[in-house]
């Protein structure tokens, strides 16, 4: 499974940090490691762990958008394409 998927997805991670992995993961990583093929399993790290002093939630590091900012970015992307469609199909024609 490690290795069709390696294959059938072409990128490349650099480093896959899992952080604060419940035992049932560490176990079962442990498990399947030695059968990884070894580019990916030099580049998969579990049980990663922040500084000391932060104990809060991890999506708390990321800033989350409101939904009226969400809705307002989809907006503004649909409207991005729609000008891109008209402008294509004023200027270039379907044979």
């Amino acid at each position: 499974m490690w290795y069709e998927h390696a294959s059938a997805y072409p990128f490349r991670f650099h480093e896959l940090s899992w952080v604060r992995t419940p035992l049932v993961g560490n176990v079962f990583f442990s498990l399947l490691k030695p059968i990884m093929p070894k580019e990916i399993a030099k580049v998969v790290h579990l049980g990663v762990k922040f500084d000391e002093s932060f104990e809060g939630r991890l999506d708390t590091l990321f800033l989350q958008p409101t939904p009226e900012l969400a809705n307002q970015r989809q907006v503004q992307t649909a409207r991005a394409f729609l000008e891109q469609h008209f402008h294509n199909r004023k200027h270039f024609q379907l044979f």
